[in-house]
């Protein structure tokens, strides 16, 4: 299958980066801190642990970088490049800003933590103190050059922004990587790769990763450098660009690719294959969506692990990229534009386990077929859509489990559909404002294997859901709650329970699988109120789905739902594994909801309003859409929504009205949809 080979004929690009001349280098704020907090302990012949941070830059330097710490037991460095949490002086001047999961609070023979907190000419670091030095190593610890934003650290620590990332439990069987945390400035674009060496001390067979990371981000891809290729790459973040991105080189292979937090728990008898020594490739493209406040953003990496040797198969890894960059432009003002491709699998027979798809935020649909060898559409392989809507920042991932197999020279057919309501065509490109098309496989070779285990098995499990029926039948299961090859969460009861279940395949060898299924108590039924045609519940659930007259209404996944037809209306909410229904509401349409060919008409919610209110639509094609507020006396305040050709489907808007600094009084609200426009009254209280 091809991947990103087309990077090297696409010479009429260019990439252009830009840096702001300041008057002091990274490496002069670092020495400062020193000799600020540093030098009464840390000077001269005498410096305490042989360590003189009262010299030059360079002989700082010269003291830290890739010296082994006299205190350290494990021979840690003092600073290790591109690895803030394997330095032993960030350790030791923490003062408790660092989790104790990245460094473990310091031992005995370590000594106290610097500066002292009770020596008498000096205080602790402050945070961003402790935050310059983690970001200095982070960036691969640079003598010369401005490699950190101090400024925007220092507006961190004093002004304040959003929260860290809630961290994940590590796995009980395996280890936890930390990558962060990058600061991004409001409405600030980012993306970076840093290399990780594994130091593991045998080699390991990955049976599960997780992700976790905020909602902002694009995407994480975890690649693994070849054997050997890292030594030529810099230690610390590096900038991503069109001709320095992981996904153009031969020197990697890819493991995994997330676009949200989730896990992949890899199917029994199957693992990625690690040695002790490889080293990972950590590529993170980051968005601040606030042009407010600042992000930090974290992502954390789960590794489960089984020892070398218990899987049948290696699972491999593939990024299939549209590979014509001379004719990847969507056209201005474009509607449903397909870009389609061919690619043949002439390497090889593949077992597929997962698909899943990339684009930005101009792609309506994507698809992905099977190739028949007459070079036709077979079975459809993967639907981008789910009820009627694509979301691209957020895709869903397809998972056979059984396997589906693509014999060797069949291949897929991959095609991504676009809308661009911009007056200018859109081309290929890495930020979110250009675009992208890429189809991704995760797949055994040769033979495949039997699945063994419950198919799409799911995080939690009610109490009263129906047992879960293990595959094939015939094997041995283990465990609370099992009989034959079933396990019942009623009469396994409330908690976490390890469950086995083995089965010989027909070479004779042992495929176990293992689960850890939670199982969760009922949750309380959802009640539906009405008022003014909005229906909405007080209940705290993990999801929400809306249905009219029994069938599912797409894109409704709010607590709330303005109803535009008279029906019944039911809301089915999930919490920790249990989904439950709530009672029935019967909605008579008054007359309100006036509709044209194109949409049905903007709801407020709340109406009358205080700090905020929203505006909801739904398109039942793609339509020019826009919405202008207007006082009492007809004048117009502002435009809410600019005019701009939005897909199909539903639309919502939130409205801070502090921050159009409206006063109490009546206002309108004018929608205008293809040309049709439809005026509302609402109400500041």
């Amino acid at each position: 299958m091809k991947t990103f080979n087309f990077l090297l004929c696409i010479n009429f690009l260019f990439w252009v980066g830009a840096t702001t001349a300041t008057a002091q280098t990274t490496m002069s704020h670092v020495r400062n801190l020193f000799q600020a907090k540093c030098v009464a302990c840390h000077a001269g012949t005498d410096a305490a642990a042989g360590l003189d941070l009262s010299g030059t830059e360079s002989q700082i330097y010269a003291e830290l970088v890739n010296v082994t710490a006299t205190l350290s037991p494990d021979g840690e460095k003092l600073v290790k490049p591109g690895y803030p949490y394997k330095s032993f002086l960030l350790k030791k001047m923490n003062n408790g800003l660092i989790h104790n999961n990245d460094r473990a609070p310091l031992t005995e023979a370590e000594g106290d933590i610097m500066p002292p907190p009770n020596y008498p000419t000096t205080l602790p670091l402050a945070n961003n103190e402790v935050e310059l030095l983690r970001q200095w190593i982070l960036r691969g610890a640079k003598l010369s050059g401005t490699s950190v934003n101090k400024t925007l650290i220092d507006s961190y620590y004093t002004e304040g922004g959003f929260e860290f990332h809630e961290r994940p439990t590590a796995p009980t069987n395996g280890f936890q990587v930390h990558l962060g945390p990058i600061f991004l400035a409001p409405d600030d674009e980012q993306e970076y790769a840093i290399k990780y060496a594994l130091d593991m001390p045998q080699n390991k067979e990955i049976t599960k990763l997780q992700i976790e990371m905020p909602a902002q981000s694009h995407h994480f891809i975890l690649y693994k450098f070849q054997q050997g290729a890292s030594t030529s790459i810099n230690d610390g973040l590096r900038d991503v660009g069109i001709f320095n991105n992981p996904l153009a080189s031969d020197n990697n292979e890819l493991v995994a690719v997330w676009q949200y937090s989730d896990s992949y728990r890899l199917p029994a008898g199957t693992a990625f294959f690690w040695k002790n020594n490889d080293v990972l490739d950590l590529n993170v493209h980051m968005r601040n969506y606030s042009n407010t406040t600042i992000l930090p953003f974290d992502i954390y990496l789960n590794v489960t692990t089984q020892d070398e040797g218990v899987a049948i198969k290696e699972m491999k890894s593939q990024l299939n990229l549209f590979n014509s960059p001379f004719l990847f432009s969507i056209p201005a003002n474009a509607v449903n534009y397909p870009l389609e491709e061919s690619v043949i699998n002439n390497d090889g027979q593949y077992n597929i386990w997962q698909i899943g798809a990339h684009t930005h935020r101009l792609a309506v649909d994507y698809d992905v077929w099977k190739r028949n060898t007459n070079g036709t559409k077979g079975e459809q392989l993967y639907e981008g859509q789910i009820n009627g809507a694509y979301d691209w920042a957020h895709p869903h991932v397809a998972t056979f489990e059984p396997y589906y197999t693509l014999p060797q020279g069949q291949g897929f057919i991959h095609r991504a559909t676009y809308t661009n309501p911009n007056n200018q065509s859109v081309s290929f490109g890495l930020e979110t404002q250009n675009e992208m098309m890429i189809t991704i496989f995760q797949y055994t070779e040769g033979q495949p294997i039997p699945f063994v285990g419950v198919p799409h098995i799911a995080n939690a499990y009610c109490v009263n859901a129906d047992p879960l029926v293990f595959q094939p039948e015939g094997g041995t299961i283990t465990g609370n709650g099992t009989t034959g090859n079933t396990f019942d969460p009623a009469l396994a009861g409330v908690g976490t329970h390890q469950v086995s279940y083995s089965y010989i395949i027909p070479s004779g060898e042992t495929i176990t699988a293992n689960y850890d299924i939670v199982v969760t108590p009922s949750i309380v039924v959802p009640t539906i109120a009405q008022a003014d045609n909005v229906l909405s519940t007080q209940g705290e659930y993990e999801s929400y789905q809306w249905y009219m007259n029994g069938n599912a209404i797409p894109n409704a996944n709010l607590n709330y739902y303005v109803p535009t037809v008279t029906g019944v209306y039911v809301l089915a909410v999930t919490q920790n594994g249990c989904m439950v229904f709530s009672n029935e509401q019967n909605v008579v349409i008054n007359g309100i909801a006036v509709t044209n060919n194109a949409a049905n008409i903007t709801y407020i919610y709340p109406n009358p309003y205080q700090n905020q209110f929203q505006m909801q639509y739904e398109l039942k094609t793609a339509a020019t859409v826009s919405i202008d507020l207007y006082n009492l006396i007809g004048q117009k305040i502002t435009t809410l929504v600019p005019e701009s050709l939005q897909n199909s489907g539903a639309h919502n808007y939130v409205v801070d009205a502090a921050q159009l600094r409206l006063g109490k009084g009546v206002y309108f609200v004018t929608t205008t949809i293809d040309g049709i426009s439809y005026t509302q009254k609402i109400v500041q209280e």
